[in-house]
């Protein structure tokens, strides 16, 4: 989502590099449909979702499916983003949102209509 060379520039760069346990890698270039699964907050509150959780596992456990993550970038890095014209990306694999077959945005609350428009 933030390139490395930017991480120095963000407060919680570890939000950003998508390297935790239990992610599901496939090569995006054997599937027949990519899934962006948004959650319109930041990592931290969005990794704690259990629906997302199991959206992502079962989405990725159809051989022609690859889905991926994307988070709200937090308000420091949303703005380097918007700076430096960089897309939103997913975690997994760095893909701008525009490049997605389908983009699922799980939306919990009214707080977070927000994050969707911006």
């Amino acid at each position: 989502m933030i390139k490395d060379d930017l991480l120095d520039e963000v407060i919680g760069p570890a939000r950003y590099i998508g390297c935790e346990h239990n992610i599901v890698e496939k090569d995006p270039q054997t599937v027949t449909v990519r899934f962006a699964l948004c959650y319109p907050d930041v990592y931290e509150v969005g990794t704690s979702h259990v629906g997302s959780h199991i959206l992502y596992h079962v989405l990725n456990s159809r051989p022609d499916t690859y889905c991926e993550r994307v988070y709200h970038p937090w308000s420091d890095a949303a703005e380097l983003l918007r700076r430096r014209s960089i897309p939103l990306a997913s975690l997994e694999t760095d893909t701008p949102l525009r490049d997605f077959h389908i983009v699922g945005i799980t939306l919990q609350h009214e707080l977070n209509y927000a994050s969707v428009l911006s």
